[in-house]
């Protein structure tokens, strides 16, 4: 039987409701302390794939980027966001536009909603070997013909 305090209210009730309390405050530290790591931690942005970023052709710090259907004239802005700087525009052909900037900044791009995909920039060469007689696509004619 519980024993009623100088206010009348029973001795177990007073108890359980510090008891209540205590936990009550114990899980508001816990729940304060979760949201002060969860906040002191950096938050990582997404990154997405660099098509042809191993490949020993690649340009270093230069990409292709192919925006998605209706993300026209987004360009300046979507490279800016991610500290790019627009070297040329790609309207006819592809969506898109060329940029310069880090291989971080890049996969970070590459994960952006408006981008279909990122390339890194291929260096390229011309055949600098000419067979000799050149064919041009020309056949002699057959002597039968003429």
């Amino acid at each position: 039987m519980a024993f009623p305090n100088k206010k009348g209210t029973p001795f177990m009730t007073l108890r359980r409701e510090g008891r209540r309390g205590r936990l009550a405050i114990g899980f508001a530290l816990i729940g304060s302390a979760a949201t002060v790591v969860a906040l002191a931690a950096p938050a990582q942005a997404q990154e997405g794939e660099i098509l042809l970023a191993g490949s020993p052709e690649a340009v270093e710090g230069s990409y292709i980027v192919m925006l998605k259907d209706g993300a026209r004239s987004q360009s300046a802005e979507v490279a800016h966001n991610y500290g790019g700087k627009v070297r040329a525009t790609y309207e006819s052909s592809i969506n898109g536009f060329s940029v310069t900037m880090s291989e971080s900044q890049a996969r970070k791009l590459a994960a952006d909603d408006a981008v279909e995909f990122v390339q890194a920039n291929q260096k390229i060469r011309a055949l600098d070997v000419q067979p000799n007689p050149p064919s041009w696509g020309l056949d002699p004619m057959p002597r039968s013909l003429s």
